[in-house]
């Protein structure tokens, strides 16, 4: 059996330069596949040179000049635009995005010719992965998997830059393209990483129940937390200060994922709470300065961190010397940070009504906060350092979201979708 895959990037420890969690879910889920006897072609979206990576073939790119020497383009860009504009695109975003998909979709064309794919599988729909779903769907006897890591359309602050900024305007793209997508292919899937994200594609867009699939994300074994470990020489190697109760956020620093609202919760907190902790954020983004600027006119800059982006061993270090986790992003799939949290045995402090909390939840691994509401997440933090915590029960728990079984899920998938065509 091949694979095609198609991601907006690789993982960053492998070149990637902006890559999130859909690109780690891709690529583990490669990696089990190709444990499994299939042959797995990874195509990223942006430029990547050509390479084998642990069984994985990562499909190179061209020039985009050498791609359309002696192509229409004019013709290509007219009937991308026309079609974008039909799925509720302004005119100029189907201005600056036609030209991007005729490109393109002559190199997933030339990809198609070349491996000639049993199975096409592509991870998230955005105006950049159009082209693709488009493609595929005049190959109809190539069958489709379209795997959602969210919904764009219930997004607010999602800083997106392939689709409407207006709300309305996202939900009628994403709706109308997972509809045609659904209508055009009798022999595609949608899957989805959370069973709340399943439902709304069901509730908002009309998807039929039987044409969705919820299959959950995984943890890889990495962050695993071994029996013993020296958590002082690990504080001093990240320089992380001993003696106090980390705190740790992991992700973009951005509206979506919501950072400020644990500063301000900080802030609500009594001063002699505050002298236990210490609040380290892992990733970089449009809105550090503003973070910085608030914890340093609130009285927080001491007892907060901002380690930047932060990659492999040192990451893994970096939960397995923090105590607790916490995340109050605004949406969410089903986030790779919690479950990387529970590997390293570390208890989890998010949103109720989070998508993906569902999915994982654990009392034995779980503060929740009902609300947004600063005041609540502070009395949920004193929660948190108040209760007696097993970080074993933790640790076992993640221990049931393993890549490998994730795999063998998509495996059934695909050959069941084979096995219809």
């Amino acid at each position: 059996m091949k694979v095609l895959m198609l991601l907006g990037e690789v993982p960053v420890k492998y070149g990637g330069i902006n890559a999130g969690g859909a690109a780690k879910v891709a690529w583990y889920v490669s990696k089990q596949l190709v444990n499994n006897g299939v042959e797995v072609f990874l195509y990223p979206l942006h430029d990547y040179s050509a390479e084998v990576i642990e069984g994985v073939e990562i499909i190179g790119r061209n020039k985009p000049l050498v791609i359309i020497k002696n192509w229409p383009v004019v013709s290509c860009v007219k009937q991308y635009v026309k079609s974008l504009k039909e799925y509720g695109f302004p005119q100029k975003y189907a201005l600056r995005f036609g030209l991007s998909n005729c490109i393109q979709e002559k190199y997933i064309q030339k990809v198609i010719r070349r491996i000639k794919p049993d199975i096409i599988h592509i991870h998230g729909i955005s105006a950049d992965r159009l082209f693709a779903i488009k493609m595929a769907l005049r190959k109809k006897q190539i069958p489709l998997i379209v795997t959602l890591h969210g919904l764009i359309g219930f997004s607010p602050d999602t800083i997106a830059t392939t689709v409407p900024p207006m709300i309305e305007k996202r939900k009628k793209y994403e709706g109308k393209l997972l509809k045609k997508i659904i209508e055009d292919h009798p022999i595609s899937v949608i899957t989805s990483v959370s069973s709340r994200i399943t439902k709304k594609v069901v509730e908002a867009y009309g998807i039929p129940k039987n044409r969705i699939v919820t299959v959950l994300n995984g943890v890889s074994e990495e962050f695993s937390h071994p029996t013993s470990i020296d958590k002082a020489f690990l504080r001093d190697k990240l320089e992380l200060p001993q003696g106090k109760k980390i705190l740790l956020t992991v992700g973009t620093l951005s509206k979506r994922k919501n950072q400020i609202l644990v500063l301000k919760s900080l802030s609500e907190l009594p001063e002699n709470i505050k002298k236990r902790i210490t609040y380290v954020l892992v990733g970089d983004g449009p809105e550090r300065k503003m973070l910085e600027d608030f914890a340093q006119k609130n009285g927080l800059k001491n007892m907060v961190i901002f380690k930047g982006k932060v990659f492999g061993q040192d990451l893994v270090d970096t939960y397995w010397a923090s105590d607790y986790f916490i995340l109050t992003s605004t949406s969410e799939a089903l986030p790779l940070v919690f479950l990387e949290a529970m590997a390293a045995g570390l208890p989890v402090l998010t949103i109720e009504s989070l998508e993906g909390v569902d999915d994982i939840f654990t009392g034995e691994a779980f503060i929740l906060s009902k609300d947004y509401k600063p005041k609540s997440i502070a009395l949920a933090i004193k929660e948190m350092l108040n209760k007696e915590w097993f970080r074993e029960a933790i640790v076992e728990h993640a221990k049931s979201f393993s890549w490998d079984e994730i795999g063998k899920r998509y495996l059934e998938i695909y050959e069941d979708i084979l096995w219809r065509t």
